[in-house]
């Protein structure tokens, strides 16, 4: 299973999204994880991973070369990156917007596009 992680890179604190971290390592032990390497939810998502003993995480930076679009070009490259390994049902994106997330919205329609699991979940780190 891949499992991709989307959120705000204006999420501060670690608390909500560690509560997700460990939700989603306790329903699925074995996954590979994918971020998209940004401050905030990304680097989060990361960090308490790896804290619960996580090591199948892999990182795609910014596409800086395409400017403004490189976001968006990052996250089709990790969705189809996933596709190349799993079937569509082996994959979830696991959301994590902020109100101004418009990247994270942006992975959220890709993934309704491409029929994937989606989990969204709020401030709280309570699924949606």
């Amino acid at each position: 299973m891949i499992i991709i992680g989307s959120g705000s890179r204006d999420w501060k604190t670690s608390i909500p999204i560690r509560k997700v971290m460990r939700q989603i390592k306790t329903e699925f032990p074995t996954f590979t994880y994918y971020h998209g390497d940004q401050f905030g939810f990304d680097k989060i998502s990361a960090y308490e991973l790896k804290r619960i003993g996580h090591t199948d995480i892999r990182a795609f930076p910014y596409i800086r070369e395409l400017g403004k679009a490189g976001g968006m070009a990052r996250n089709r490259q990790m969705l189809l990156e996933a596709f190349i390994y799993e079937l569509p049902k082996d994959i979830m994106i696991v959301a994590m917007p902020l109100p101004q997330s418009k990247g994270t919205f942006g992975m959220i329609n890709l993934a309704q596009q491409a029929k994937t699991q989606i989990r969204i979940y709020d401030q709280n780190g309570d699924l949606v």
